[in-house]
């Protein structure tokens, strides 16, 4: 992991480059097991989501499919992907608790 000013930046040094700005966003699930989104900002090198509470997450990058075909996010876990490139990412996430706020930071 890199360490910039003494803050970890969540990115490897070995494939990455360096970036000194962070950005720290909350999703709150409105109803259990109903699909929201989130867009990251175009050219956001890395990305973390987490659920701030004893929740799990599904989470997929295509619409339609956070209940179906997805990643699960459980409760203390961190998803973490690096080295995203320069167009926006869209992430769909849905949680069977209602009221759940997911943690979105991403890095630029």
């Amino acid at each position: 992991m890199s360490v910039i000013a003494g803050v970890n930046t969540g990115l490897s040094t070995a494939t990455s480059t360096f970036v000194t700005t962070g950005k720290v966003e909350n999703a709150t699930i409105a109803a259990a097991d109903v699909e929201q989104s989130h867009t990251f900002p175009a050219y956001t090198k890395a990305i973390q989501i987490k659920a701030r509470g004893n929740g799990k997450i599904k989470m997929s990058f295509d619409s339609g499919t956070s209940g179906t075909v997805y990643q699960t996010i459980w409760p203390g876990s961190v998803y973490t992907q690096e080295n995203i490139g320069s167009a926006s990412t869209t992430v769909y996430f849905q949680s069977p608790v209602a009221g759940l706020v997911v943690e979105l930071t991403s890095w630029v």
